[in-house]
């Protein structure tokens, strides 16, 4: 029996954005796993329009550039990092 692996090996890499959800951003991985954001959590973002927002750049897989901001965005910003997200046990 093979130990399952989830995504822990998998490099994200961001294959596009979706703007389907009210307050929310959605971000597609190439592996195929999407997520939501609360925009309210980039507040560059949130301040841009709808058509403002849909003028992005992927750079690399794993950073994004909006036209109209000057924010540069990481992966991490929205998934965090293996020290953030990891379970750490108390005692």
């Amino acid at each position: 029996m093979s130990t399952p692996r989830g995504y822990i090996e998998t490099k994200p890499v961001i294959d596009e954005l979706i703007f389907d959800r009210e307050g929310y951003l959605g971000v597609q991985f190439e592996d195929g796993r999407l997520i939501y954001v609360p925009v309210n959590q980039f507040p560059d973002i949130a301040q841009l329009t709808r058509s403002q927002r849909e003028e992005y750049h992927i750079s690399g897989g794993d950073t994004l550039i909006f036209a109209d901001s000057d924010t540069i965005y990481h992966v991490e910003m929205f998934l965090g990092t293996n020290q953030t997200n990891a379970y750490k046990s108390i005692g």
